[in-house]
């Protein structure tokens, strides 16, 4: 037997309906607040107001990545008893932010690789994980319409007298591009003894 009065189920059945009403309209009211955030983020990226200035809703500057020679490139033949071949790429910046390059690196242990930008030379970077220097958290900018050199050192003797024979290698490294994010630098060559 129940203790309650009528008019107190009444009240219970009306809370229920209102909880229910509560628990429905939450969902709605997060996804139209988020929208509403999206479209004000896409609509003001700034985040100035209708009096901010010009130069406030520009973006930053972008590099903008150009390699020569592009392509691959061919050593010829490369004798063992010459020792070690050098061949450079011109890494020039046409756009109008600054170019950042990281993550030097190379395929093999044969090749490393240092890149030059006014005058000042990085270490040289070889094959990750193969003892010499890693270029994990290193980074070399290219200002605005400048360029860099990119050195390039192969050394036929590192695979000793079995290294006779066709090599191809490539250099590796990443840019805040977003066209040419990740690049790939190809040689070929003909080892002899």
């Amino acid at each position: 037997m129940s203790h309650c009065h009528p008019q107190h189920k009444t009240s219970k059945k009306n809370a229920t309906k209102g909880d229910g009403w509560k628990q429905s309209w939450i969902p709605i009211a997060a996804i139209v607040l988020f929208l509403a955030a999206g479209f004000v983020i896409v609509i003001k990226p700034g985040g100035g107001g209708n009096n901010a200035s010009l130069t406030d809703s520009v973006t930053p500057g972008e590099g903008k990545l150009e390699i020569t020679p592009s392509g691959m490139v061919d050593l010829g033949s490369v004798s063992m008893r010459n020792g070690i071949v050098t061949t450079t790429y011109t890494i020039r910046n046409t756009g109008v932010g600054s170019l950042t390059i990281r993550n030097l690196q190379t395929s093999c242990m044969c090749t490393t690789a240092q890149l030059e930008v006014g005058g000042e030379k990085s270490q040289k970077f070889g094959m990750g994980g193969h003892g010499g220097p890693s270029s994990r958290g290193w980074s070399m900018e290219i200002p605005p319409n400048q360029e860099g050199t990119l050195h390039v050192y192969f050394d036929p003797n590192a695979h000793g007298p079995a290294g006779v024979g066709p090599i191809e290698r490539a250099v590796l490294f990443t840019t805040n591009d977003a066209a040419n994010s990740s690049v790939e630098l190809a040689f070929k060559g003909l080892v002899t003894p």
